[in-house]
């Protein structure tokens, strides 16, 4: 069996505030901006993984 990793998400309170510390941090860049079910996701390409930043839901 083999299996191939595709994606990180990260849950956060604030998704744009979160995004850039790692675009300065880590060197991320910005590869997609979408919306799913009225929540904005944010797509960061870090040394060639993608990790996406999204709000957190409501209990």
């Amino acid at each position: 069996m083999s299996w191939q990793y595709d994606h990180t998400h990260f849950k956060c309170s604030d998704q744009d505030k979160t995004a850039a510390f790692f675009k300065e941090n880590f060197g991320g860049k910005e590869v997609a901006r979408f919306e799913v079910n009225g929540m904005q996701i944010i797509t960061l390409d870090i040394g060639g993984c993608w990790y996406n930043f999204s709000p957190k839901r409501a209990n």
